[in-house]
């Protein structure tokens, strides 16, 4: 998605509160409007993904729509993926100190 293409998730905003225990973002908007964002951005598989960011000026945050797709390689998985690695169990250290 380019910074020009935002797509913005109606009836839906996010705030940070500090806590004690850390900081937590808080989510609430208006259901109608954010179910009706959930079913635009439903992607095939039956998920939405949606980013929580915080404004260039730090002081409000916006939920977004992430739509990103990653592009298959010439072997067919997704750049960026990664694969399974299966280790001899002949390569374990048994004399570690713990």
């Amino acid at each position: 998605m380019n910074n020009e293409e935002k797509a913005f998730i109606n009836g839906c905003s996010a705030k940070r509160v500090t806590t004690k225990f850390g900081d937590i973002i808080k989510l609430s908007g208006k259901t109608d409007e954010f179910i009706e964002s959930l079913k635009k951005y439903t992607n095939k598989g039956g998920w939405f993904n949606f980013d929580i960011k915080t404004s260039k000026s730090g002081d409000k945050m916006y939920v977004e729509n992430n739509d990103f797709q990653p592009v298959a390689n010439e072997g067919g998985t997704p750049s960026g993926s990664s694969k399974a690695v299966r280790v001899p169990a002949s390569t374990y250290v048994d004399d570690l100190p713990f």
